[in-house]
């Protein structure tokens, strides 16, 4: 039982940094495209 509850927080904390992480990468994406400064 205990190892189910940590498996399920795992999973959340995963989905959450993934979730951040790929707003990031969209918001990279949106501000290069309309500021193409390189």
């Amino acid at each position: 039982m205990k190892a189910d509850i940590l498996t399920i927080k795992r999973k959340e904390v995963q989905r959450k940094y993934i979730n951040r992480y790929s707003q990031f990468l969209l918001y990279n994406l949106l501000y290069a495209g309309s500021n193409p400064v390189y």
